[in-house]
């Protein structure tokens, strides 16, 4: 169960790569668009499942995955701790600025924050791929596999239905 940062690390590294490999020759390979298509996929998961993790209530509890003070044995565990694991399977991570720790309030905001300029740069993947689709269909003609473009568009729904889940992130929180 990997924790928070390490997810949206290794995202953020996939989203590189994959900017750059769709600018590749042979991008319209069918094994490559599918490829390149199931890691935009598994990183879309990935910020749903971390959106959908925090999301998780237990009775008593004021944010689960975010809250710091939860341990087996009751005893509230120090600052420094990395955190919960969430019933889904992402850590959360403790955050501090200095000697400054945030609380889960501005916790949330911070994550959610990051995860909404995250997401964007997978849009503006998606997009692209959706693009190639529609180009190879124009070069090609409807003959031949077209995997952007028989994806594009389920997958841009996707994306915008994980923008929408990740700006209600911590709505209807008390302030």
């Amino acid at each position: 169960m990997p924790p928070l940062d390490k997810v949206l690390y290794f995202n953020r590294a996939a989203i590189s790569t994959l900017k750059e490999l769709l600018d590749s020759p042979g991008v319209h390979q069918p094994h490559l668009a599918l490829l390149y298509m199931t890691i935009a996929s598994k990183v879309l998961f990935w910020y749903r499942l971390i959106v959908s993790s925090q999301y998780q209530s237990k009775p008593g509890l004021r944010s689960p995955s975010l809250d710091n003070n939860n341990t087996s044995n009751g005893q509230p565990s120090p600052p420094s701790t990395c955190s919960n694991t969430t019933d889904r399977g992402v850590k959360s991570v403790s955050f501090q600025i200095g000697v400054f720790d945030l609380e889960d309030e501005d916790q949330k905001l911070l994550v959610k924050g990051v995860l909404l300029r995250e997401i964007r740069k997978l849009e503006d993947i998606v997009e692209k791929m959706k693009i190639l689709g529609d180009e190879y269909t124009r070069d090609e003609g409807q003959h031949s596999s077209n995997w952007y473009g028989a994806a594009g568009c389920k997958m841009q729904a996707e994306v915008q239905d994980t923008l929408r889940q990740i700006e209600e992130f911590g709505t209807g929180s008390a302030r």
